[in-house]
This record gives C-alpha cells, sequence and structure tokens, in this order.
C-alpha cells in the first residue's frame, strides 16, 4: 500500500519541533506518494487537481488507463463488482468522467464502444466484462 497526499490549496506552514523525518514543501497542486516503508519519501509531482479530488464528488476520472484498472478503482466503491473476462479486454484503455456510486455509468459507456460483451452473475453479485471478438 501507499498514500498520496495532495496540496489543493496553500496554507501556512505549521511550526513543527524536531520532525522524525524530513519534511517536504508541497505547493498547489502538488502531490507526494508516499510508499508503505514510508523510508525514502520520493519528491512532490504536479497532479491534475480536478482528477484526484473528484472522488469526493462522487466522480473518477480516467485518462487512457486500462480498463483492469478503471474496474479495480470503481470496484472499491460499490458492492456490486465488476469483473473483466479476459487480457484483451483487461488492456483496453479508457478515458472518461465515471460515477464511483454507479458502475452502470462505466457499463453504458462500455456499451457504445462494442467491441465488449457484458453479462451479470447469476447471483446479481457481479458484472462480467469480455471481449466480443475472443480468437
Amino acid at each position: 500500500g501507499k498514500v498520496a497526499v495532495t496540496d489543493t490549496q496553500t496554507l501556512p506552514s505549521p511550526e513543527t519541533s524536531e520532525p522524525k523525518q524530513p519534511l517536504v514543501g508541497l505547493e498547489r497542486g502538488a502531490q507526494v506518494v508516499v510508499p508503505e516503508s514510508g523510508s525514502i519519501i520520493p519528491p512532490p509531482s504536479q497532479v491534475n487537481i480536478e482528477k484526484v479530488t473528484a472522488w469526493t464528488k462522487r466522480r473518477l476520472v480516467f485518462e487512457n488507463e486500462p480498463l483492469a484498472a478503471v474496474t479495480y478503482e470503481l470496484n472499491r466503491y460499490n458492492q456490486v463488482k465488476l469483473r473483466v473476462g479476459d487480457e484483451r479486454v483487461a488492456q483496453k484503455r479508457i478515458s472518461g468522467v465515471f460515477s464511483s456510486s454507479d458502475p452502470q455509468t462505466l457499463l453504458s459507456f462500455l456499451a457504445t464502444v462494442g467491441e465488449v460483451d457484458i453479462k451479470r452473475n447469476k447471483k446479481g453479485t457481479e458484472w462480467i466484462i469480455y471481449s466480443s471478438k475472443i480468437q
């Protein structure tokens, strides 16, 4: 696991006494991803604030990301899960803004793109997305 810290607004720096690790200063739009070990903190990088905070508005923003990553992220917010049925579909690149609380927004989008079939399992607990052109 890892932790991402993003500065969405500039605030005065708090006074600290003897930090245990060197502090990393962040400016508006900067992000640091702290590895689980926390031993080495990488330098800050600039990020799209709208994208990294969209979840606070129940939206998820994806830019040319594989469907496997998109479904993984949507599954974090929903009881009914999405499952990618084959590697060909898992690598399909997706860009768009989808509701974090309604996976149907992604499924509707995929239905318009074509090349995928979508079925719900018998228990109704997951949607399975697979290639309609399995070779």
